[in-house]
């Protein structure tokens, strides 16, 4: 059965008849006597007596006119449901990142967002683990990684520098003399934390933490020296540089997601947000900023 047969059926029902209902739909009386023709074809029973003035509808055509108005109900509530959510988006977006990108980076571009956008609520999950986006532990990954998951939707957001900083209010020393800090056993970006294994003896390494909040905390309040991200390190006026950036210390942000995800407009909606506000803090990220 072709459903536009049946919307013409409603129609000449409604408007009272065929000539009514052509001149309401803008098409010619022989179309819709066609279309009715298919209607009953296609059911193989008589809708609508013919002749006669008016429309009377056999037993068949009064069952089947029950039936149509309620699809027909349904389907504008339907409509009507689907426009409102398109119109004001709603519900749970569930974002991962590590604590120090939610603390710094997120906070801002969320307080932001929320007031644009009051019915969606975020769910921010801090964690420097990559979280299985394919089985929805989250729908929103920002992760500064050398190699995001081939399986995800990815837009590079920035080159995230690092460099070693230091309390600001410590005096200057001889490099072989600065403590420093560093990351767990196994933590924190492999990269900078080989330099400080070929660098920096054992001795040396005052503290070790399992954040990068808490490192960039600690060497701000004189613990040691740290590697941060110069988009930490660069803000906090109680640092300063002790060891330049290197390139082959940086890595891209990524912003990821699955492809399942993309036509979910809740979801794009924080996706773009988080994008547009980053993309102009590239050169922050790549501590040309100091």
């Amino acid at each position: 059965m072709d459903w536009d047969d049946l919307r013409y059926f409603l129609s000449i029902l409604r408007s009272g008849g065929i000539t009514r209902a052509a001149k309401r739909l803008g098409v010619t009386a022989s179309t819709l006597y066609r279309r009715l023709d298919s209607l009953e074809e296609s059911l193989g029973v008589r809708l609508i007596e013919r002749g006669g003035r008016g429309v009377t509808l056999t037993a068949a055509g009064e069952e089947l006119l029950r039936t149509a108005e309620e699809m027909d109900r349904s389907a504008e509530a339907m409509l009507n449901s689907l426009a409102g959510r398109d119109l004001e988006p709603a519900g749970s977006v569930r974002i991962t990142a590590p604590d120090d990108l939610s603390e710094i980076v997120l906070f801002p571009i969320l307080k932001a967002f929320q007031q644009r956008h009051p019915k969606i609520t975020v769910e921010l999950i801090n964690d420097n683990r990559f979280l299985n986006l394919t089985r929805r532990e989250a729908d929103i990954a920002l992760r500064p990684t050398r190699q995001p998951p081939e399986n995800l939707l990815g837009r590079r957001l920035a080159r995230v520098a690092a460099a070693g900083y230091i309390a600001a209010d410590l005096p200057d020393a001889p490099f072989d003399r600065l403590q420093w800090l560093a990351w767990d056993e196994g933590l924190g970006p492999e990269v900078t934390q080989r330099w400080l294994q070929e660098n920096v003896g054992p001795e040396r390494v005052r503290l070790r933490l399992n954040s990068m909040r808490s490192l960039a905390e600690a060497a701000g309040q004189g613990l040691g020296a740290a590697f941060l991200p110069c988009r930490i390190g660069d803000a906090d006026p109680r640092l300063k540089r002790v060891v330049e950036p290197r390139e082959d210390w940086s890595v891209d942000l990524w912003l990821l997601t699955h492809p399942g995800l993309r036509s979910v407009a809740r979801i794009r909606l924080v996706s773009d947000a988080i994008f547009e506000a980053l993309r102009t803090q590239r050169a922050a990220f790549a501590g040309e900023a100091a």
